[in-house]
């Protein structure tokens, strides 16, 4: 009996020692990711805090478009609240008043209609997350560092056939490029496709397969066509670019970000 009352009590001992033990470890949080969603006309961006440490955080973003034509050349400006660092599948650019233009990396700088595209980083000395994000890119001219040249091949009458040369000669690349050009004809087709006009009732030229021209490289387009074989003149290249960013929306798009975090464990 003395036995097993002196394992009883030894037992109560450690059950005693176990618990003021436990009861000076520190406290551990555990960490909750949230995502924060933000809608516009045309595209989403979905913002994941994936985890966190101090003031650090790491960061997803999604952007998806809901439009029904491609988002070409993307770009997001927005202030990060924090020092962008290890950023992947895009690239920061400073901007004006601690905001930043995350662009594509050449080889998704399209997004499909329905489609999305993500990158990540690293956000140092965080205080906070972004109002909102303003999608950038506009179509220009490329009037300089590009030459088009257009050579006829065949020209049987009733119809011909040709090829336009597109070449960059300069040190970037054409990003999300189209090409726009006059012809007098009944019909044109470039890789078995109909071209079709634009407003202007100009034919138009883009490629689904290769929406880039990489710098000093040429790109060779085979054409053929119903009509005057000579007919195709002024042609126009264009691009889409974000090398001045729009400014930040005074007034956030609508609708705003919603104000409840969606908690993710």
């Amino acid at each position: 009996m003395t036995k097993t009352f002196k394992k009883l009590k030894r037992f109560i001992a450690l059950i005693l020692t176990l618990i003021i033990v436990i009861q000076t470890l520190p406290a551990v949080n555990v960490f909750a990711a949230e995502t924060h969603d933000y809608s516009y006309n045309g595209y989403t961006v979905a913002y994941d805090i994936t985890s966190s440490y101090g003031n650090t955080q790491n960061i997803q973003v999604t952007l998806k478009n809901t439009g029904a034509k491609p988002i070409e050349n993307w770009a997001l400006l927005y202030l990060p609240h924090g020092n962008i660092i290890n950023i992947w599948n895009a690239v920061a650019i400073e901007g004006e008043n601690g905001t930043k233009l995350v662009t594509n990396t050449y080889w998704n700088s399209n997004i499909a209609p329905n489609s999305s595209v993500s990158f990540g980083y690293t956000l140092e000395n965080a205080d906070g997350r972004p109002d909102e994000f303003n999608l950038q890119g506009v179509r220009v001219p490329k009037t300089a560092g590009a030459e088009v040249k257009y050579t006829v091949l065949s020209d049987w009458g009733s119809g011909f056939s040709g090829t336009i040369e597109v070449k960059n000669n300069s040190t970037a690349p054409i990003m999300s490029w189209n090409l726009s050009f006059d012809a007098d004809v009944s019909k044109l087709t470039y890789n078995e496709q109909k071209l079709s006009k634009n407003a202007d009732g100009q034919f138009v030229l883009l490629r689904t397969d290769d929406v880039n021209i990489q710098a000093n490289a040429t790109v060779n387009l085979s054409i053929t066509g119903a009509g005057n074989a000579n007919s195709l003149t002024n042609f126009v290249l264009s691009e889409v670019v974000n090398t001045q960013p729009v400014s930040m929306p005074t007034e956030p798009e609508t609708p705003a970000p919603e104000d409840s975090p969606r908690l993710r464990y």
